[in-house]
């Protein structure tokens, strides 16, 4: 959405001559800040709820409970998870924020700065 909605600034910056592979490299550095910062937030509030749920547990009875008792199991569950999944799900953002950036990123290096200012 970011190369769709700044076409013509990307245009612009190509027509005052702007590098490609800069324009390249600022949309590729943008999703990536972008996702560092979504994940970051992610990360802490995941923490957290884990943190809060952890010795309250999740009640289910409203959901089926019932169902879980007849084959033995407790209506509640008890989140819990180990530092090794904040750092896997860390490197997953950046990885696929950054595979998933360079399709637009690649877009945007082949604007044509006179067509890319006229678009509206």
């Amino acid at each position: 959405m970011s190369v769709l909605e700044r076409t013509r600034e990307l245009g612009m910056l190509l027509s005052v001559g702007m590098n490609k592979t800069k324009v390249f490299a600022m949309v590729l550095l943008e999703t990536v800040f972008l996702s560092l910062s979504g994940g970051v937030v992610g990360l802490a509030a995941s923490f957290a709820l884990v943190r809060f749920l952890q010795p309250r547990g999740i009640d289910l009875s409203a959901i089926g409970g019932e169902a879980l008792r007849d084959f033995g199991f407790s209506p509640y569950i008890y989140p819990e998870l180990d530092a090794v999944y904040y750092v896997k799900v860390a490197v997953m953002v950046v990885l696929f924020a950054i595979l998933s950036s360079i399709y637009p990123a690649r877009r945007a290096t082949g604007l044509q700065p006179a067509e890319a200012v006229r678009q509206e």
